[in-house]
């Protein structure tokens, strides 16, 4: 669900659309993709007068109405899950005590570097599915400064590796199975897809396990900082 359709009555709306885009009758998994609302209509990156993002605080569309048009599509048949994207753990806290039907996951970015350990605790706890996008920490992104954590050329994580045979990217994905979390990598080259895969023949030790939880510094990759004027921005902290 994009972000100018937050309103509750807008989600049924963009949900028939995504459908009839795909020629499908349902969707099996429905995620609001942030907790930021924009201005409502078709423009999908709507501007103020300032040039700045036109996002929408008010009732209407914060995002526990936005849950319940998630909740109505799902009663509707339309979806056979929902989830939300990008919450940080007090706004999942706050969506969990308010609403009918539990969020079945919650995508973050998550990888050795930003481990997310608490938000993920959360979820686990309460029955929610972690998926962990940006697995890899997103080593080809154009943003990428000097003396940024680099999962391909960390020692730990190399020597980890060598250990079992196994290449960082192959390890970094095993540690989120193994914290039960779903990591999703990007590739568009077949022999990293199978190498994506191959992770399943081995499992990494409860020490290493620990090695790889030091390396957490919660250097976050995505910040989004367009969005950091609305109240419901999750990163400020």
């Amino acid at each position: 669900l994009w972000n100018n359709a937050h309103a509750r009555e807008d989600v049924q709306v963009a949900v028939k659309k995504s459908l009839q885009a795909l020629g499908m009758e349902y969707i099996d998994l429905f995620l609001v993709h942030w907790p930021v609302a924009y201005k409502s209509g078709e423009e999908c990156h709507p501007k103020d007068a300032d040039g700045k993002i036109a996002v929408a605080d008010d009732d209407e569309h914060d995002y526990l109405e936005t849950w319940k048009g998630m909740e109505d599509i799902l009663e509707a048949g339309l979806v056979k899950a929902i989830g939300v994207s990008n919450y940080n753990i007090d706004q999942m806290r706050r969506q969990v005590e308010n609403c009918r039907i539990k969020p079945a996951v919650l995508e973050i970015e998550t990888h050795p570097f930003m481990a997310n350990g608490e938000l993920v605790d959360f979820c686990q706890t309460h029955g929610i599915a972690v998926i962990g996008y940006s697995p890899l920490g997103k080593p080809g992104r154009s943003w990428k400064t000097e003396g940024d954590p680099d999962i391909f050329t960390n020692e730990t994580i190399a020597t980890i590796g060598k250990k079992y045979n196994k290449s960082p990217a192959q390890v970094a994905l095993r540690y989120q199975v193994q914290r039960q979390v779903c990591p999703v990598p990007k590739t568009k080259t077949l022999s990293r897809l199978k190498e994506n895969i191959d992770i399943f023949d081995f499992e990494l030790s409860g020490d290493d396990m620990k090695k790889l939880e030091k390396l957490n510094q919660n250097f976050r990759v995505l910040w989004l900082e367009s969005l950091k004027h609305s109240k419901n921005y999750p990163f400020h902290s």
